[in-house]
C-alpha cells in the first residue's frame, strides 16, 4: 500500500538533504519496489524522479531472500518513513544486520527503535480521511515530518562514529529480544508443554 509505505516523501527528504545532485559526497537513494503499477500517478511519480535524478536507483525485479538481505547490509542506512508497520520485519533484518535504521517509531517497531539503536523520525498522527485498504477511514497512523527525515538522513553520513555506535546497539537489541537464550529456553519449555516431553 503505497500511502502506508510513503516513499514519496523519503525521495523528497532525500533532495532535500542533499540537493546537488552534482556533488560527489552525495550518496545513491535506492528504492524497493514490488509489483509497481505504473498507472497509479504515485508509482509514476517515483520513476519520473528516478528519471530527473541520476542518484535515485529503482529495484523492481523480484529479489531471492539472500539477494535482499544482501542489498539491504551494503546500505550505509536503511530509511523507512511507513506511516503504519506492524512488526516492520525488514527494519528488522537491518538492524540485525548492523546497518543504521532511519524510521518511524510507531505500531510494531516503536518497541525498538530509539535514540540508542536508530534514528526516530518525527511525526504527526493523522485519521485518515478516506480508506487505504485494509485501513479504514478514521484509522490513526504517523505522517513523518520530511524535514526531520532529511536531517536524520544527513546525520548518519555526517557522524559516522554515531553512526556505528547505534547500529551496534540496535543489533543487541534485535538480538536480545529475537535470538537470547532467555527466549530458546522459553521456547523449549513451551514447546516441551505442547507435546509432552
Amino acid at each position: 500500500i503505497l500511502e502506508r509505505k510513503n516513499p514519496l516523501s523519503l525521495v523528497k527528504a532525500f533532495q532535500m538533504a542533499y540537493p546537488d545532485k552534482e556533488s560527489p559526497q552525495s550518496p545513491d537513494l535506492v528504492l524497493k519496489v514490488t509489483y509497481p503499477d505504473k498507472t497509479i500517478p504515485q508509482v509514476n511519480d517515483l520513476y519520473q524522479a528516478a528519471d530527473n535524478d541520476a542518484r535515485i536507483k529503482i529495484i523492481d525485479d523480484l529479489l531471492s531472500t539472500s539477494d535482499l538481505h544482501d542489498l539491504i547490509a551494503k546500505a550505509i542506512a536503511y530509511v523507512s518513513p511507513h506511516r503504519s508497520e506492524g512488526l516492520g520485519l525488514t527494519v528488522i533484518e537491518a538492524m540485525a544486520a548492523e546497518v543504521p535504521v532511519i524510521t518511524t517509531a510507531f505500531g510494531g517497531l516503536s518497541a525498538f527503535i530509539d535514540e540508542s539503536t536508530a534514528w526516530p523520525v518525527e511525526f504527526d498522527l493523522r485519521e485518515l480521511a478516506a480508506e487505504y485498504h485494509p485501513y479504514p477511514k478514521g484509522f490513526v497512523w504517523a505522517d513523518p515530518k520530511i524535514d526531520s527525515l532529511a536531517k536524520k538522513m544527513s546525520q548518519v553520513l555526517d557522524e559516522p562514529g554515531v553512526a556505528i555506535a547505534r547500529a551496534e546497539c540496535g543489533r543487541q537489541r534485535i538480538l536480545d529480544v529475537f535470538n537470547s537464550q532467555f527466549l530458546v529456553d522459553q521456547y523449549r519449555v513451551a514447546i516441551k508443554n505442547v507435546i509432552g516431553h
